[in-house]
């Protein structure tokens, strides 16, 4: 009863609050006259709020950031955001849904407020009164995750998904919109693992539980979808196929043929960017029908010459993989880039575009000439340490001979603290490295070398793939003996875990002319002997894949590296194994049928990666290993 009785003199209280009268102006405010006295009035009012700790209406919090999100009012609502984010838990779901999502529509950086946002999602999920106000919070939750590292997002989204999980399973009307704004943010962050330590959103059964009701309810509403939306959807099933892969029969794949049906049949009506966003994302899951897949590329190469910069760089993305966008769309992608001024281009769709590029190979060289002509011209401005590791990584997969570029790539890597960079991205680094060391000059600050201690020191071998292991071995062996002497032993046990059955030739040809130069770098006489029992275990292993007709072949490549390779090494002890001699004999009495090799190029002919996401080919330098020769015949 003293409950009741209180109520009317808090609403009153409530009605009287000084931010009243300055939100009703903000909702009255048309033009910038109104709009601006209205701001500053809203600005003192809440500062005179603050003053006096006055506790106000989470109503009036929730319809001021409406108002400022309208007007565009970015000052107000950073003001706004400083006085909610320790008055949240005073706020019902609804109210804070409105804040996050003015604040992040407005751009607004305040670090404090929206890691508030997130512990709200975590203790009050069910606080959402319905799935709009969860996609609100999520779509803006998920656009600051990227910047903010001390957000626990993954719990925040853990919150979300169980919201979202009760209003999906309630029986009631949801919205396809919202379904997929909640889907596209979620799908997107399941990567992430709580800060406090834990499995990731991935392996939380909450995930899999939401995807399975959402993959229901889009079904019978996907005829009342937005191009916009079916574009969101295929998104999210191509970011939650590599994470939840006991979900590809049950609910993925059935979803995805439902929306690649519905792209087919609504493709004239996507937008560029829609069109970028579906081909890349399509890609990833490549079960597209070839029906299909013609109306979606016949779509793109109509209105390819609409593309963003943006677009370009993600459409070229997709053509880098094998599938149906590499077959129909890379030439129509490679002339539009060609014709495109990429002075105007930002760094992160030129550091994706060159990455593509470089995996088209041969076709797509003239375009990463370009592109890195450009990255030149800026002289690494605006470039991190990652975008600098990812070009290394271009121009060595695509023998793109640009000395310039290549040694200042080098000399500001060598400047970089390399600990912070991912495990892959180092052990792409190395193998770029040693690519591209025969051509670096000499340079008084020793910067390749300098950069090549600091990427050793950090093992990227270690806890590495099977191809990684593979690719770091051969690196190893391309580069000065003097300098990765040190790096044998631990690199040798790493590759003592390869599993040798699953590898394929390409990796097993890589391994053993790894550790066959490490023979030859005259290591550590222990790690000679463990070095040289594992080459004889991986050339038995290689001996007997090509002489039981297996799938794979011997390209004519890994053929030549073999040979010289095994040529070399029957100098010292490894090469006088069995397993050794016996795979030398087999690849000297194949010879034969294979073509006579080309012209010798200061660059090895490209050999096409058999896995896509990270440069996992390495090809051995053939021209630093005549020039000893050559120097010896010209004294």
């Amino acid at each position: 009863q003293q409950q009741q009785q209180q109520q009317p003199h808090q609403q009153q209280h409530q009605q009287q609050s000084g931010l009243r009268a300055p939100v009703l102006a903000l909702r009255r405010a048309q033009d910038a006259s109104s709009t601006s006295a209205a701001a500053s009035r809203f600005r003192v009012a809440l500062l005179a709020a603050e003053a006096s700790d006055e506790r106000v209406d989470g109503a009036l919090l929730g319809m001021a950031a409406a108002q400022l999100a309208r007007l565009g009012l970015q000052d107000a609502m950073m003001s706004l955001c400083a006085f909610a984010w320790c008055r949240l838990p005073q706020c019902g779901g609804r109210e804070v849904a409105e804040l996050a999502s003015a604040a992040a529509k407005l751009g607004c950086d305040d670090p404090q407020f929206f890691c508030c946002v997130a512990a709200y999602c975590c203790e009050s999920p069910y606080a959402f009164r319905c799935l709009r106000d969860v996609s609100l919070v999520a779509t803006a939750l998920w656009h600051r995750s990227r910047e903010l590292p001390q957000m626990d997002g993954a719990s925040a989204f853990r919150g979300l998904a169980l919201a979202a999980a009760a209003h999906l399973g309630a029986g009631g009307k949801t919205s396809i919109r919202d379904i997929a704004e909640f889907l596209h943010s979620f799908a997107n962050v399941m990567h992430l693992a709580p800060l406090s330590g834990g499995p990731c959103l991935c392996n939380e059964p909450v995930s899999a539980h939401v995807l399975t009701l959402a993959a229901a309810a889009v079904a019978p509403q996907l005829h009342f979808a937005s191009t916009q939306d079916i574009a969101k959807l295929i998104g999210s099933v191509a970011a939650a196929w590599a994470l939840l892969p006991q979900l590809h029969a049950t609910v993925l794949q059935p979803m995805a043929s439902e929306l690649a049906q519905a792209m087919r049949f609504r493709a004239g009506d996507f937008n560029v960017q829609d069109l970028s966003l579906t081909a890349s994302a399509l890609t990833k899951i490549n079960i597209l029908e070839d029906a299909a897949a013609d109306v979606l590329c016949e779509q793109i190469t109509q209105k390819i010459n609409r593309f963003t910069d943006k677009d370009i760089s993600l459409l070229l993305w997709a053509c880098s993989r094998p599938g149906w966008a590499a077959e129909r769309c890379t030439e129509a992608a490679l002339a539009e880039l060609q014709e495109r001024d990429l002075t105007q281009w930002q760094v992160q769709d030129l550091c994706m575009t060159s990455q593509a590029l470089a995996k088209l190979g041969q076709a797509a060289r003239p375009q990463l000439c370009l592109a890195a002509g450009e990255v030149f011209s800026r002289q690494l401005r605006g470039f991190v340490r990652g975008d600098k590791a990812v070009l290394l990584w271009s121009l060595a997969k695509a023998k793109v001979m640009h000395i310039g570029l290549c040694r200042l790539l080098v000399r500001s890597l060598a400047a970089e603290d390399i600990s912070l960079l991912a495990r892959d991205v180092v052990s792409a680094a190395l193998w770029a490295l040693s690519v591209v060391w025969p051509c670096l000059p000499p340079t008084p600050d020793a910067g390749p070398a300098r950069l090549l201690q600091c990427l050793c020191a950090t093992e990227p071998w270690q806890g590495a793939p099977d191809f990684e292991v593979a690719n770091a071995a051969w690196a190893l062996a391309q580069l000065p003996p003097a300098l990765v002497v040190g790096y044998w032993p631990s690199l040798t046990a790493a590759a003592a875990g390869v599993s040798l059955p699953g590898a394929s030739v390409h990796e097993l040809c890589n391994l053993l002319n790894g550790l066959a130069g490490a023979c030859q770098a005259e290591v550590l006489i222990s790690q000679v002997s463990v070095a040289g029992q594992l080459a004889a275990k991986v050339a038995a292993a290689l001996l007997w894949r090509l002489s039981n007709k297996s799938s794979e072949e011997l390209s004519l490549h890994d053929r030549r590296a073999l040979t010289a390779t095994l040529e070399h090494a029957s100098s010292c002890s490894c090469g006088q194994s069995t397993e050794l001699l016996a795979l030398r004999a087999f690849i000297l009495g194949s010879e034969t049928c294979c073509s006579p090799p080309p012209q010798q190029q200061p660059w090895p002919s490209h050999q096409e990666p058999q896995k896509q996401e990270q440069p996992q080919q390495p090809e051995q330098q053939q021209q630093p290993q005549q020039q000893p020769q050559q120097q010896q015949q010209q004294q």
